[in-house]
C-alpha cells in the first residue's frame, strides 16, 4: 500500500520563531478541524514536509528565523516533492517588492496580521480544497495501481482505485 495516504483531517504545517506569536492562528486552525504541526526552524519544517506525506498546507511566518519563510517557500515550490503543497506567508507588513517576490516564487496566498477570523478561515479553506478531485484508477495489476496512486497523491488528487470495471 501507498505510504502517501490523506488523512480525512487536513494537516498544516507552520513555521514560526514562537509558538505564541501565532497562538490564536493555531487556535483558528484547530475550531476548524485541522491539525497543526509545528516547526522552529526552516531545516525542520523541510525535513517534515519529506516525512510527512500528510502535509496538505503550508503556512510560514515571513520573519521566522530571519526571513526564513521565503526561503522555505521556495524549497516548496522547487521540490517536486512538495511544489503541489499550497504555501501561505504570514506577517504583520509586506511592501510591494516582497509580495512581486513572493509571487515569482509561487506563493499561494498572503495573510497580513492582524486578520478577522472569517477571513483566515476563507484563506486556509481556498487553499486546502483546491485540487481535491476525485480520479478514478482502474487497472487489474496492483502495482500499476499503486504507482498511479502515490502520483496522484502527490499532486493533490483523491485517487480511488480498483482492479476490476465491475467494482467500479
Amino acid at each position: 500500500m501507498s505510504s502517501y495516504k490523506r488523512t480525512t483531517s487536513v494537516k498544516v504545517l507552520l513555521l514560526t520563531d514562537s509558538a505564541g506569536k501565532l497562538s490564536e492562528l493555531v487556535s483558528w486552525l484547530e475550531d476548524l478541524g485541522r491539525q497543526v504541526v509545528m516547526a522552529f526552524s526552516p531545516r525542520r519544517a523541510l525535513r517534515i514536509l519529506h516525512s510527512d506525506h500528510t502535509i496538505d498546507l503550508v503556512i510560514a511566518e515571513a520573519s521566522a528565523s530571519r526571513g526564513h519563510g521565503s526561503k522555505l517557500l521556495q524549497s516548496v515550490k522547487q521540490d517536486p516533492r512538495t511544489k503541489s503543497i499550497p504555501v501561505i506567508i504570514v506577517d504583520t507588513q509586506f511592501d510591494d517588492a516582497v509580495v512581486r517576490d513572493y509571487l515569482q516564487k509561487g506563493i499561494d496566498d498572503i495573510v497580513m496580521l492582524p486578520i478577522a477570523k472569517e477571513t483566515f478561515e476563507a484563506k486556509i479553506r481556498n487553499a486546502t480544497d483546491r485540487g481535491k478531485e476525485t480520479i478514478l484508477v482502474v487497472d487489474d495489476e496492483p502495482l500499476i495501481r499503486d504507482l498511479l496512486e502515490q502520483f496522484l497523491l502527490l499532486e493533490r488528487y483523491k485517487p480511488i482505485c480498483v482492479e476490476s470495471a465491475e467494482r467500479a
